[in-house]
């Protein structure tokens, strides 16, 4: 990848999507399942709902993603194991099965929870999400920045065993 013309910019844009890809086809397979299975209807809470809810989580995970990735290069692939397990980390902080008021995913539960109870949008929870996830983006766009300089000063990426 670092031979190649292609910017670090590129590369993380690319990625993104192709994560949000990735998070979208077992999303939609889950979905079914649970339909079929237990008869729950997760596209009952509403389509713009969902689609807030998703769009969210997904800004948190890339902002988690960057920072991790920005980790792995500083540090070299030796680490990488380590990644896997700083991710379990950030699941009982997020409050997906009870409420806390710590992380952005905790707003996203939050209104996925109120709006199971009554339907619609409930925008001081993603209100909330939206503006935490806008602090965590830029903060971990800084952290990525600054690792990925911080690497090819050190020669970093020529000792990466690939």
């Amino acid at each position: 990848m670092f031979i190649t013309p292609l910017s670090m910019t590129e590369y993380v844009v690319a990625q993104m999507i192709s994560g949000a890809i990735k998070a979208v086809v077992p999303f939609g397979k889950v979905s079914l399942i649970a339909l079929l299975v237990f008869g729950f209807n997760l596209f009952a809470i509403g389509f713009i709902t969902l689609a807030l809810l998703f769009v969210n989580l997904l800004c948190f995970a890339y902002s988690i993603g960057l920072i991790i990735l920005g980790i792995i290069l500083r540090m070299g692939t030796r680490i990488q194991a380590l990644a896997w397990g700083l991710v379990l980390i950030f699941q009982p902080l997020s409050a997906a099965y009870y409420p806390l008021d710590v992380m952005p995913p905790t707003y996203v539960f939050e209104a996925a929870r109120a709006s199971l109870s009554t339907p619609g949008v409930h925008w001081e929870y993603m209100a909330i999400a939206a503006g935490q996830n806008v602090l965590y983006f830029a903060l971990a766009i800084w952290f990525f920045a600054y690792m990925y300089r911080r690497s090819r000063q050190i020669g970093q990426f020529a000792r990466n065993e690939e």
